[in-house]
């Protein structure tokens, strides 16, 4: 869950998994000294950062990556079809058409997203217009 910047290389990743705040990080009961590699400490260190503590936390990365794992299943046009960029007159909007592709659903449905890139432009809150262009 953290990298130990005292171990060489890419060997710096590849730490115990820290599971929960016990010793060890939960990873295992044996001595610190018996681990293969050691945990990282301070602010990355297991008492702080663990999978159980992710778990319950709405903020945490592991609450991102289950929302966008959902997210995916939910709507495989999202990961799965060829995205198309709604021509449009304002440069601060991006409004990219994920239409769904034969053999999900009837085929003719699609996912219209609208991305405001520039916050201070109100004219960014217009409708957008019905012209696909197909992403390269």
């Amino acid at each position: 869950m953290a990298e130990n910047l005292r171990i060489p290389e890419r060997l710096a990743v590849r730490t115990p998994m820290q599971w929960t705040a016990a010793d060890n990080g939960g990873f295992s009961k044996a001595q610190k000294r018996r681990l293969t590699r050691p945990l990282p400490d301070g602010l990355y260190g297991p008492e702080r950062v663990n999978a159980a503590d992710q778990r319950h936390d709405r903020q945490s990365f592991c609450w991102f990556m289950r929302n966008l794992i959902y997210t995916y299943r939910q709507q495989p046009e999202i990961g799965w079809s060829t995205a198309e960029v709604l021509e449009q007159p304002n440069p601060a909007v991006l409004a990219p058409r994920m239409p769904r592709e034969v053999g999900v659903g009837d085929g003719r449905a699609a996912q219209l997203r609208r991305g405001q890139l520039h916050r201070a432009d109100p004219a960014a809150r217009r409708s957008v217009g019905l012209h696909p262009r197909r992403l390269a």
